[in-house]
């Protein structure tokens, strides 16, 4: 057994696929951490025929391929553009399949206040007649609420750059270039229709029963773009929506890779870039000091402290901000959250005053509407940014002077506002926007690369801050359960070096800060990679794109390559091309009983031959730092 952070379960364990809360061969305490939480969902069901395969997941469709290529990510009812609905109750789910066919039925009931609606769901596959997705909701008394959609997720990484044709709900028909760069608003007209390839000679044409918007959601941090249809007219009584793909010439076959039994990391000499600083987002704990364990915080070592404030007069916030910072002997990025509607030297004067009486004096200052402001709000014009970065810059002369959006990227990349003048540019991330299951989450990390690409443009130059990220942005007071547990960590891990490879100079994430018996896994990231800050990156390549992710850098002992594993189920990777024939491990996994030690110094290790295969569990996490 490899030596491991004791958080209960047995290496090597399957787990069966499928979204957040998934149902799994495992203990209670098993799916705590891995998961935190122990919550038993519906189990995904597969469907497949003669090449044509996807998942049955409640009453969605997900990961449906053609000739094992991804040509939807998911289909299902949404509301708005967000997830299957919470409020659909399923009573029954049938599957049939034989060897040229698959059917599924799904029924049951959907509450929207005091309205519920009875729901039928068809579902047919095949790889010569093609797929067939319906849905009918039929209110029980009173009316459907207008926004319950029908979403079609389509992988970007199929279709960037790509020309598709398009069926225009009036009109005729034309083409359209899905875009490299995220796009503001809708990519297309009201459409009927969708033509793409899949592979040379194969094509898939998906046809809709009502109008759709074809939109970019990687602006949000999904690696999709979505087809949602228009809104119903009010007052029916009856929704219904179908899709219907048909497929042109024959499956491209299994074009992709095969798997290696084991996989590999090589490594391939230093690169240009460089470790980003790692900070903590501590806006919860100095709100509210009593709620959080502020000695674990702080045991996590981050190089950098992060706080946004919105009050007109902030002092007690600061005040513990400062004492924190003391303790920690970390520099403070201080966020000040303005109103575009108010004079911003009328806003930055408060918190200034605030800062100074506490004793703070932030290395970094960010300065931009709150989050919720935008898109949606009109852009701040020019005049507005002028005069908000010099009341910014006259308040916090000693400081570096950022702005951007407080928010994802779509409101930054909305607003624009101008970058020259500042010495960095944010935003933040969520890769639960649309949807929190567990895959769409993992996938979503390739959305990164095009919003980096995108700001480089933007900034001109300017680093790049990406600001307070994780998993629970949006899930409220409360945070996202599995921030506390192994898949919090493996994400956080992938998330780094996503960054890191992008040249990316800092990085602050909400970490889970609220008082428990046992430190969260990563705690033991942040302390580990905070520590790098700054190292040169090495280049390396991994035989699993997707599955198997990694941030290799230089040290004074030498090479330092940290492992994640971002799948569901175990792998083994060996590492080629290191220094010596033994190395030192350490591994997050599911090894052991839970009740690991306060102190994220005492992560255990051990050494092991260099060309012994490293076992990574579901979401595991491995540290290797030093070869001999």
């Amino acid at each position: 057994m490899l030596a491991a952070v004791r958080l209960g379960g047995h290496i090597g364990r399957s787990l069966r696929h499928g979204g957040q809360g998934d149902q799994m061969v495992m203990t209670e305490q098993e799916r705590l951490a891995l998961y935190g939480t122990a919550a038993v969902d519906a189990a995904p069901a597969p469907l497949g025929c003669r090449g044509l395969t996807a998942t049955l997941y409640r009453a969605e469709l997900r990961r449906i391929t053609f000739g094992n290529v991804e040509f939807l990510r998911g289909v299902g009812l949404a509301l708005g553009d967000r997830g299957v609905p919470a409020e659909l109750e399923l009573e029954h789910t049938a599957v049939t399949a034989d060897d040229g066919r698959f059917a599924a039925t799904v029924t049951g009931g959907y509450r929207s206040g005091g309205m519920r609606a009875r729901v039928e769901i068809e579902i047919s596959g095949d790889s010569a007649l093609g797929l067939r997705y319906r849905v009918r909701l039929a209110a029980e008394g009173g009316a459907m609420p207008g926004d319950v959609r029908l979403l079609a997720r389509l992988p970007a990484a199929l279709l960037t750059n790509r020309t598709i044709a398009l069926t225009l709900a009036q009109g005729a028909p034309a083409d359209g270039t899905m875009p490299s760069r995220p796009a503001v608003g809708p990519l297309f007209a009201p459409a009927a229709g969708l033509r793409y390839l899949l592979a040379p000679g194969t094509s898939a044409a998906l046809g809709f029963s009502s109008p759709v918007i074809v939109t970019d959601r990687r602006n949000w941090m999904d690696a999709e773009f979505a087809a949602i249809s228009v809104a119903p007219p009010p007052g029916g009584a009856v929704l219904e929506y179908a899709l219907s793909v048909d497929f042109t010439g024959y499956p491209p076959g299994a074009i992709m890779p095969e798997k290696r039994a084991v996989a590999e990391v090589s490594l391939v000499g230093a690169g240009g870039d460089s470790v980003p600083a790692v900070g903590l987002d501590v806006a919860d704990v100095v709100e509210a000091p009593g709620a959080f364990d502020v000695a674990a915080l702080v045991a996590s070592a981050p190089a950098y402290l992060y706080c946004r404030v919105s009050r007109a007069n902030p002092l007690a916030p600061l005040v513990r901000l400062a004492e924190l910072a003391r303790a920690r002997g970390a520099p403070v990025t201080l966020g000040l959250a303005v109103d575009p509607g108010v004079p911003p030297a009328e806003q930055i004067r408060g918190p200034a005053a605030a800062a100074r009486e506490a004793g703070l004096a932030p290395a970094w200052v960010v300065a931009a509407p709150p989050p919720g402001a935008a898109p949606a709000g009109a852009a701040p014009d020019a005049g507005y940014w002028e005069a908000l970065y010099a009341a910014v810059r006259a308040a916090f002369p000693d400081s570096l002077i950022g702005s951007g959006s407080f928010g994802p990227f779509a409101a930054l990349n909305a607003w624009r506002p101008p970058a020259q003048p500042l010495d960095f540019v944010t935003f933040s991330v969520c890769p639960s926007w649309h949807a929190a299951d567990n895959a769409t989450v993992i996938e979503n990390l390739a959305a990164l690369s095009p919003l980096v690409t995108e700001i480089y443009g933007l900034a001109r130059g300017k680093p790049l801050r990406l600001g307070p990220s994780g998993l629970g942005a949006r899930a409220g007071a409360e945070g996202d359960s599995r921030d506390r547990a192994l898949f919090g960590a493996a994400w956080c891990v992938g998330f780094l070096a996503e960054a890191a490879r992008l040249g990316v100079e800092a990085v602050t994430l909400r970490v889970p800060t609220r008082d428990a018996p046992t430190l969260p896994p990563i705690t033991h990231v942040v302390r580990g990679l905070a520590a790098g800050a700054g190292r040169r990156l090495i280049h390396s390549t991994a035989s699993r794109g997707g599955t198997l992710d990694r941030l290799i850098f230089e040290t004074a002992a030498g090479p330092e390559a940290w492992l994640v594993n971002l799948a569901d189920e175990p792998q083994a990777v060996v590492i080629k091309g290191g220094p010596g024939t033994r190395l030192r491990l350490q591994v997050l996994d599911l090894g052991g009983t839970a009740g690991h030690e306060r102190d994220p110094g005492e992560w255990p290790e051990r050494v092991q031959a260099a060309t012994e295969p490293i076992a990574l569990g579901a979401y595991a996490v491995a540290r290797v730092s030093g070869w001999h």
